[in-house]
């Protein structure tokens, strides 16, 4: 039986250092394993091969257009002809800056490429410096880049001032889900490769618990099965808290979700994000109203709830059950 080659996607904006990272990945790989790079540019002459050059692994580049636009044949006859021809250990995927990645990540799971690759951490290289533009937090490929990542990493430290490290933490902070890796890049590790996705397994966000002073209140449940999430619930002498991942395999009724999601009101806190027979959505409660957005999230679904008192977990993860789209 094949085995599945291990996969990462790096992504990031124009000039935010994605292929700096990699050589330092590279050259900190270790010496019995060979990897290979996907480099995408946006021209028709390729640089980025050259800029590898000397390094370990083995580097092809796939210019002429964004990845996102042309997941076609030459997509497809790129990686195939990578894993063929050098067999690699690791396939790591530099997209270029400009694309939005979340259909280079549907396309790596789909059933064309899926069997043949195993999915690993997605990191986004993010420039600190850059966090002052306000046009950088408009743009829509950067926001669905930092939101489908796994991990960020920070680029350009020996430039960064206190105040661009302090906007980099933030912006790390703020994400829902949860980051597995909030890093340096000049700290690069292989590691990295493969762990953000095991960090993943706290199942509440550190700020959740640490802002409600929230302790475990039952064993978790680490592994999810199919149709069977994982759940971990944390309580305070005020509030209560659960939080539940999905296999990304599980799909939910979009208007039964939204309806289970609206008999959970007031609570203090609703986020969630979810794959729905209506696509990826991230739901969210802002003490108002139930809002529901597009979400290029693709790891897992999950929802975190934080209550005044108890709550009946149980039933309420019977509903969420009971929500699942029909085979």
């Amino acid at each position: 039986m094949t085995v599945a080659v291990p996969a990462n996607v790096v992504t990031g904006l124009l000039g935010a250092g994605k292929t700096s990272l990699i050589r330092r990945l590279l050259a900190a790989s270790p010496s019995h394993e060979r990897w290979a790079v996907l480099v995408n540019e946006m021209g028709q002459v390729g640089i980025d091969e050259a800029l590898f050059a000397g390094g370990s692994g083995t580097v092809r580049e796939l210019p002429g257009g964004c990845l996102c636009c042309t997941l076609g044949v030459p997509f497809r006859v790129a990686v195939v002809d990578l894993l063929r021809r050098v067999a690699p250990d690791r396939l790591i995927i530099e997209p270029t800056g400009i694309g939005h990645p979340a259909e280079i990540v549907d396309r790596l799971q789909g059933p064309e490429l899926g069997p043949a690759l195993r999915l690993e951490t997605i990191l986004t290289v993010v420039d600190p410096r850059r966090l002052a533009e306000q046009r950088v937090h408009d743009l829509d490929v950067f926001r669905h880049q930092v939101a489908l990542a796994d991990g960020l990493v920070a680029s350009h430290g020996d430039a960064c001032t206190s105040d661009d490290w302090d906007r980099f933490r933030f912006l790390a902070a703020a994400c829902y889900p949860p980051k597995g890796l909030v890093a340096d890049g000049r700290d690069a590790d292989p590691s990295w490769l493969t762990q953000a996705g095991a960090e993943r397994r706290a199942l509440l966000s550190d700020s959740a618990a640490h802002e409600h002073d929230l302790s475990p209140d039952e064993a978790p449940a680490l592994e999810p099965a199919p149709a069977r999430p994982a759940r971990h619930v944390t309580a305070s002498r005020r509030v209560s808290a659960c939080g539940w991942i999905w296999l990304p395999d599980d799909c939910f009724d979009y208007d039964a979700l939204l309806a289970v999601m609206a008999r959970l009101r007031p609570v203090q806190r609703l986020k969630g994000v979810f794959r729905t027979d209506q696509g990826w959505y991230a739901i969210q409660y802002d003490g108002t109203d139930l809002v529901a957005e597009r979400s290029v999230w693709r790891r897992d679904s999950r929802l975190e709830v934080i209550a005044e008192g108890t709550m009946d977990w149980d039933g309420i993860e019977a509903d969420l059950l009971e929500a699942l789209a029909s085979a």
